[in-house]
Order: structure tokens, then C-alpha cells, then sequence
């Protein structure tokens, strides 16, 4: 067998010869000649090549240069499946056989905890009259304790809260970007305390549970009768003109032509392009829970646009995230809504879900379209003066009268203002979004150089 080499030359301005290389080309050009390399296909030629390393290379064809990613052709042919990772598809799958097979059935002891989990919701007794149940029915020996029913409820619904420190008077939730805050930015008061059972360890003054509500939307579409009625968004049919419901409004008829983004990432797909898509809105105030009034808590209700008018509003619907403890009325209400900001942006990035009407996995996404509330509800979720502000109103302009008292009040007709010119009430100055954003700026711009000059823009400017 022949072989050929390249031998190094000693010019001194040739490269240096480098022996792992020529081995490596001599062995190439072996190949061809080897018995067990030759091979020759009928019609085609000789498969020798005098120089390997000569090669033309080789193109695919291009009828196959422009064929499509397997993955994109089938989210185009099932794009309830685009955003489902092959994983969570067979998750999906696997779930819904094992229900429809008859798995996972309640044992008598599950049976016996959610029959009382149901009797203390349902009757409203206290922790006390509940623990003397067991005593007074001796057959209830097995009834579990409070604290382990709740956790046994947790794993049975798939629906665990998630408790965050707060400020002792609810100033404020240490999330987000106050995450690692060791006191209360409004009043001053510390985070934590000692544990009064080990000294030694410090305990939060005070914790708010945050109840998630992707699980539980989730849940919505696993019961056929439950996600009929869920297809209520879908099958509504707008008429011009004509206001019947959230739908009809510019703000969700906007949103369908634009795509959807978050502050981590953009979408190719557009805000409810998909029937399974929920529209939410929000809802919070304060009140009184007890009869002395002294002491208040905001709940954090979340509705659910997706069913008929009917029923929407209907109390087992009503998705409760959390209640803002008290006993205070929150300062940084946003601080409190941060665990669901955060949640919101995994919905609009999809979560797996089962359909169990066209019995397959889907990518399940929901979008929060409105957040409600009175007046004074509004302005703190705004970070607005509110009524007591130069500038009360969150949709006008208009301009409150000063008071003797010094506090500044709404009228249409102000002799005794600055400007007597009263307003009309069909015609008044409308608020936009972008000078809501730009006063915002400027009364964080003022913020960072003087606090007293951010209080006095915060005062004229609402």
C-alpha cells in the first residue's frame, strides 16, 4: 500500500512542520484505498477520491434547505399546545387517564377531614368548638385537628398559600424590591422579633397569606360542566353600539389586536387569541371586621370575566388571593399585590392545563383587563391623593376648593376659588394616561431631591 506524506522542507520561511497533522492527512488519504472503505454504488461512479481533503462540500437540496421546525408545523396544526413543553403535555395526559381510570379516590380518612373541613366553613364555629367535636361525637375520634386538616386540605386541592412578612400595622408587604428590608419604610417599625419559646431566634411581627390562583383556574377546566360555562368569553359576540358587558369596552377590544408582553419578555401571540384564555379584573377595600370598628383589613378578590353575568359575581366564584391583615389600612398596597403581579406574568406566559371537553393538555393563559374599587380603594391601588388632593379625581382635572380647614373639596361651581370659571359637567377636563405616567415622574423625580418637595407635589398634583 502506498502512502503519501508531506515532508517538512527546512526553508526558513516555510511554517513549521506540525507531525500530528501530516499523520492525521496521511491517514485521510489511506481511506480511499482501504478494502474496507471501498465501495462503489451501482450508476453513481467510483467512490475512490484521488484527495479527500479536496472534497467539494456537500449542500443539502434545497427543496429541504426551507422545511419548517417540526415543533412550529405542529403548534400551527394545535396551537392550544404552543408554550406546553413536551413534559408538561405527558404530565397533562397521564393526570387525565389516571382520573378517568378511577385513580386517586379519597380513603375514608380524606372523606372524614373534608366532611369537616366543609362543616366549620359551612357553620363558621371557632377553632375551640371544633377541637370539642371529638368529645362530644365519640365516633369523630378520627376527626383531624384544625392545623392538620388545613394542611391535608392543601395537599388534597393542590392549593398551598404562601405566607410573605409584613409590617406589624400593615404599612406595608416585604416583597419585591423590599424583599431584604429589615424595617417598615412608612412607620420605621423592625420586621422581626424575638421568639418568645427560643430567644435565640428572631419570628416576623406579622405575615400576610397569599392564596395563588393559578391552581385553582386551572381547576375550572378539569370538570366538563365547569369549563362549558367557562366558554362563556368565546362564544360572546360583541354588537356595535350596544354596552352588555366588560367585552364591549374599548379597553379588552384593544387589547385583542395587540401582542402580549410582560417585563421579562414579549409574545408572537396576541392577547385572547385563544378561547381557554381568562379574563380577570380586581377588587379591594377596606372594612371592619369587628363591631368596634377600630381596626380594618383589605381582601384581595379576583373575578372571573369568563363566566356568564349570571353567576360571576356568585360567592363560591370569587377567587379570594389574600386579606391585608390590618390593623391599619395599608400604605403600600402595591407591596401587598406584588405575589400576584409576579403570578400574573407566569399566566401570561401559559401554565399546562386539561381540557376536559376536547379531552387534551392546553397552555391555559389569563390577563388581568380592570381593577375596581370606591374612590378612596382606587387612589391608594393608583398611589393617588385621592379626595382629599388639589386634584381629586383620577379622570378629570378638575380642581378642589380649599377649605378653612385647610382640605380640599369637588364643586362644579367655586365663587370663592382662584379661577371662578365653574365646570360643566358634560365637558370636563378628561385625565389621560401618559399625564397620570408623566406627574407620576415628576413626583418621584421630586422624591429623590427633597421629601417635603415630593409632598408638595404629591398635595397639587393628586
Amino acid at each position: 500500500m502506498e502512502t503519501s506524506t508531506r515532508q517538512p522542507t527546512g526553508n526558513l520561511g516555510d511554517a513549521p512542520a506540525d507531525p500530528i497533522r501530516d499523520e492525521f492527512e496521511a491517514l485521510l488519504r489511506e481511506l480511499p484505498h482501504h478494502p474496507d472503505f471501498c465501495f462503489n454504488t451501482p450508476g453513481a461512479g467510483s467512490s475512490r477520491l484521488a484527495d479527500p481533503l479536496q472534497q467539494p462540500p456537500a449542500f443539502p437540496p434545497a427543496a429541504t434547505r426551507n422545511l419548517q421546525d417540526p415543533a412550529r408545523v405542529r403548534e400551527a396544526a394545535e396551537p392550544w399546545l404552543a408554550g406546553l413543553s413536551t413534559e408538561e403535555r405527558m404530565q397533562m395526559e397521564m393526570e387525565a387517564q389516571l382520573a378517568e381510570s378511577g385513580g386517586r379516590k379519597l380513603t375514608e380518612t380524606d372523606l372524614l377531614a373534608v366532611q369537616g373541613f366543609n362543616y366549620k366553613i359551612d357553620t363558621g364555629i371557632t377553632s375551640r368548638a371544633y377541637g370539642k367535636l371529638p368529645q362530644a361525637f365519640p365516633e369523630l375520634e378520627r376527626l383531624p385537628t384544625e392545623a392538620r386538616m388545613k394542611t391535608w386540605m392543601e395537599i388534597l386541592s393542590g392549593t398551598t398559600g404562601v405566607y410573605y412578612d409584613c409590617c406589624e400595622d400593615s404599612c406595608m408587604a416585604f416583597t419585591g424590591n423590599k424583599e431584604l428590608l429589615k424595617q417598615c419604610t412608612k412607620c420605621g417599625k423592625d420586621q422581626y422579633e424575638q421568639d418568645p419559646n427560643n430567644p435565640e431566634l428572631l419570628r416576623p411581627k406579622r405575615t400576610f397569606l397569599y392564596i395563588p390562583a393559578a391552581p385553582r383556574l386551572v381547576n375550572l377546566y378539569r370538570e366538563p360542566e365547569m369549563a362549558d360555562e367557562m366558554g362563556y368569553r368565546a362564544r360572546y359576540k360583541p354588537e356595535p353600539g350596544v354596552i352588555r358587558d366588560i367585552f364591549d369596552g374599548a379597553q379588552y377590544q384593544r387589547l385583542c389586536d395587540k401582542r402580549v408582553w410582560t417585563t421579562r419578555e414579549s409574545f408572537d401571540y396576541k392577547y385572547f387569541s385563544m378561547p381557554t384564555d381568562i379574563a380577570m379584573g380586581l377588587s379591594t377595600d377596606g372594612f371592619g371586621p369587628f363591631k368596634q370598628r377600630k381596626t380594618s383589613c383589605w381582601p384581595l378578590l379576583l373575578f372571573n370575566y369568563n363566566l356568564p353575568p349570571t353567576i360571576r359575581f356568585h360567592l363560591e366564584h370569587i377567587l379570594c388571593l389574600g386579606v391585608i391583615p390590618g390593623p391599619k389600612e395599608p400604605k403600600d398596597p402595591g407591596s401587598f399585590l406584588q405575589p400576584l403581579i409576579d403570578k400574573l406574568e407566569e399566566l401570561a406566559a401559559g401554565v399546562p392545563a386539561w381540557d376536559s371537553i376536547n379531552k387534551r393538555p392546553f397552555c391555559l393563559r389569563a390577563y388581568l383587563i380592570a381593577c375596581f374599587g370606591d374612590m378612596p380603594a382606587v387612589a391608594k391601588l393608583m398611589c393617588m391623593k385621592g379626595p382629599g388632593g388639589k386634584q381629586p379625581c383620577r379622570a378629570c382635572n378638575i380642581l378642589g376648593t380649599q377649605h378653612p380647614n385647610g382640605k380640599y373639596y369637588a364643586a362644579l361651581n367655586r365663587p370663592f376659588a382662584d379661577n371662578p370659571e365653574p365646570y360643566d359637567p358634560l365637558n370636563l377636563p378628561r385625565r389621560t394616561h401618559c399625564e397620570y405616567l408623566e406627574q407620576a415622574t415628576q413626583v418621584r423625580m421630586a422624591a429623590l431631591d427633597n421629601v417635603l418637595c415630593r409632598s408638595h407635589f404629591a398635595y397639587f398634583l393628586g
